[in-house]
């Protein structure tokens, strides 16, 4: 995911797959590296430390920021897809499986919407953290 000076966000990729822990932590560390990103975000809930060690252990280098799944997906989906409504969200490209998930997602799904969750953390990082708050507020100042 990716945000522009005016505060509109891009979903850039779609690389969700099985992948072995040295390939997930490559190809991360290849996508920030391509996208030229802040850092990475990481669910640590399943994973806890060993996401961060196994990224590290491939030798990435970016920020890494380990968020903690306390709500469901639904609820953590609800302030994106406000974002959505809004049109301050778009797809660059083809991203037609996460689309597919897109359209499928609701709260009484059995599946884990995994391609939507990765995209609600990447945009809650960049659209609602603190930090972005923060930068917002010192703009309007």
């Amino acid at each position: 995911t990716g945000k522009d000076a005016m505060g509109n966000g891009y979903a850039l990729a779609d690389e969700t797959g099985k992948y072995s822990p040295e390939e997930w932590a490559s190809l991360s560390d290849s996508l920030a590296t391509k996208w030229n990103a802040d850092c990475i975000v990481a669910e640590k809930n399943q994973g806890g430390d060993m996401v961060e060690t196994v990224l590290r252990s491939t030798g990435c280098r970016h920020r890494i920021k380990l968020v903690t799944a306390t709500k469901g997906k639904f609820v953590r989906a609800e302030p994106i897809y406000s974002f959505y409504e809004q049109g301050k969200i778009f797809h660059v490209g083809y991203l037609t499986k996460l689309e597919s998930e897109m359209c499928s997602f609701s709260s009484d799904l059995k599946e884990s919407p995994n391609r939507v969750d990765s995209l609600v953390w990447g945009f809650t990082e960049l659209m609602l953290s603190k930090e972005t708050v923060q930068l917002r507020r010192s703009a309007l100042v």
